[in-house]
């Protein structure tokens, strides 16, 4: 009887568990849709709030409004995105696209975007790649952008003083490499970006890569409390990881990913 029962509870359990894990995919799909719908008209309300802003017949409080609009609906697009990212990973329609990018080019966008916003807060953004840093390499340029792009906007978040690095290496590694036409053996990229803020206590440090969890000072900050739980896994995705390093007097968040090399070919034809 005590067997009969045992088999019962266990069937039970495991026909919940199958209902649990197909109610959580299909809320993912359903998140992931409604997430791509919401981003169609909210671009559209971007571009023509852009459009407005750079006519110049518009009067100076109407600039002001519309400024107000845009960074609302920046903002809101970047929720928006962070959603659909997550309910991609839940619903385990994440995917890799390998394809050939100027990876020089790639961090100076990046020092483009965020050297403004540092200035703006007194702080000073330093990029420094190493010498021999390949310009060219073939993997998932948009999620490493992503990547870079939720590590430095952490970084200055919650710097209010001193200075914002990223340090790039690269060294080559013995992994099994990933199907990739025309590329050469695999590379690990690692970026370290460093912050000069009142860092992450010990008790918290590997909770905030958890997807909606944030520290106590950013509860007061906006966001969503999903880029470094979606950061790591498309560093994941990529062969590598994210880990901290943590003291009162700043942070080094390191990220590793694996890339592949071109060969000549490859480069002629991108």
């Amino acid at each position: 009887l005590m067997l009969a029962v045992l088999e019962f509870s266990q069937a039970a359990l495991a026909a919940e568990a199958e209902r649990a894990a197909v109610a959580n995919q299909a809320k993912s799909q359903f998140l992931a849709k409604m997430s791509h719908e919401l981003r169609t008209p909210l671009n559209a309300i971007l571009g023509f709030t852009q459009v407005m802003l750079r006519d110049e017949t518009v009067p100076p409080d109407m600039q002001e409004t519309l400024g107000i609009i845009g960074k609302s609906g920046e903002h809101l697009l970047t929720l928006i995105n962070d959603v659909l990212a997550m309910s991609k990973i839940e619903a385990g329609q994440l995917e890799l696209s390998g394809r050939c990018f100027d990876l020089v080019n790639l961090l100076h966008t990046l020092e483009e975007m965020f050297t403004l916003k540092a200035a703006e807060q007194g702080i000073h953004l330093h990029i420094a790649p190493e010498g021999n840093l390949p310009r060219y390499i073939c993997g998932d340029e948009a999620k490493l952008r992503q990547i870079l792009i939720n590590l430095l906007s952490n970084a200055l978040k919650f710097t209010e003083q001193g200075k914002v690095s990223v340090l790039i290496t690269w060294q080559s590694c013995r992994v099994r490499p990933q199907p990739a036409d025309s590329s050469v053996g695999p590379i690990t990229l690692c970026f370290d970006v460093a912050d000069t803020g009142p860092g992450i206590p010990l008790e918290e440090q590997e909770a905030i890569f958890d997807a909606f969890r944030q520290t106590e000072q950013g509860k007061h900050i906006q966001g969503t409390g999903l880029g470094l739980a979606i950061s790591r896994q498309f560093a994941q995705l990529m062969g590598g990881d994210i880990t901290l390093r943590s003291t009162p007097k700043g942070s080094v968040f390191s990220c590793q990913v694996v890339v592949h090399l071109p060969d000549a070919v490859t480069l002629m034809l991108a």
